[in-house]
């Protein structure tokens, strides 16, 4: 879990199987959670069969970032961040992001509903979370208001 440290800083702890605390993994330098609201999302991004956390970060300005990290096993350690071009305003999405393979590498990929504005929304895909693979579905008539966060992938 993402914690906010309430000093500008937060940690991510980690809990063995949901029961056991290991402890604070990665403390970040000045960061606010505030900007990612419940954008977290935890996958093996990197195909090493550990899992990562991922955050999609508002950036403010109709644009945003998906900030990585990578796993020792032990600790997390920043990595490559997927730095947004263009518009893609995360206020469109809401908290409706998750993690899993879809692209069939192996390795998970961010899928993000985002509300179109004319009553449609689309699946937009970022391949390991560093490269943004563009729209990969566009709905019918379709209200995501009630969806929420709730958002998931598997292999079906």
């Amino acid at each position: 879990m993402a914690y906010d440290l309430g000093n500008g800083t937060f940690g991510f702890y980690v809990f063995n199987q949901g029961l056991t605390s290991l402890g604070r993994w990665y403390t970040s330098g000045p960061y606010s959670l505030g900007p990612v609201a419940g954008r977290l999302v935890v996958a093996d991004f990197t195909g090493d069969g550990k899992a990562e956390p991922a955050l999609a970060h508002d950036d403010g300005d109709a644009s945003m970032t998906i900030h990585r990290w990578t796993s020792t096993g032990t600790s997390f350690n920043r990595t490559t961040d997927y730095v947004g071009t263009g518009s893609f305003d995360l206020t469109n999405v809401g908290d409706r992001v998750a993690a899993g393979d879809v692209t069939g590498d192996g390795k998970a990929d961010i899928v993000m509903a985002y509300d179109l504005g004319n009553g449609t929304f689309g699946y937009y895909t970022f391949n390991q979370g560093l490269t943004s693979l563009g729209r990969w579905y566009t709905s019918g008539p379709y209200h995501l208001g009630p969806v929420n966060g709730r958002l998931v992938l598997g292999n079906w």
